[in-house]
């Protein structure tokens, strides 16, 4: 008895960090609810969350977030996320000068997932190890006047400057 609540002691402090860490893989929706910066990938306040993703996150542009005429807009930095969907309707941007890496090593999906949403690129896309497709277009439309980089096990993948992205 007393070695199985030695067991649970130890396995309780191993596990407890990892939960006061906040870097459990999770999603991330996007609100863009944040007065006068309703576009801002950078502004905490426009995630349902209200912080920024990180590392570990799926990150979610619902459905219709760019009816309203704002794309979000990621400028200016380089950011790493665990995985993007973008929704019907959904709009993003991401401007000359910045990265975009999505490291799928710790999870099993999609690199970039475009359910009928528009991604416009004129930076730098990074895909590292996605479990299922690195891009997945569905109804979707990704526009590339920057470059993307797929790395998978080792291979390669790299498209600079237009042409049509349909499947990696």
């Amino acid at each position: 008895m007393k070695d199985i609540k030695l067991a649970a002691s130890r396995l309780f402090f191993y596990i407890l960090p990892l939960f006061l860490s906040g870097k459990l893989a999770g999603q991330i929706v996007w609100s863009g609810k944040a007065p006068g910066k309703a576009g801002e990938w950078m502004e905490p306040r426009n995630w349902v969350q209200n912080r920024l993703p990180d590392t570990w996150d799926k990150v979610v542009l619902p459905y219709r977030t760019g009816q309203s005429g704002t794309a979000v807009v990621l400028r200016g930095t380089s950011i790493r996320i665990a995985s993007l969907e973008l929704q019907s309707g959904s709009r993003l941007e991401i401007t000359k000068g910045t990265q975009l890496i999505i490291d799928g090593s710790d999870t099993y999906d999609y690199g970039i997932l475009l359910l009928g949403g528009t991604l416009s690129n004129e930076g730098e896309i990074i895909i590292i190890n996605a479990g299922l497709a690195s891009i997945e277009k569905l109804n979707g439309l990704l526009i590339n006047n920057g470059t993307i980089r797929v790395e998978l096990s080792g291979d390669l993948l790299e498209q600079t400057g237009g042409g049509q992205v349909e499947r990696y």
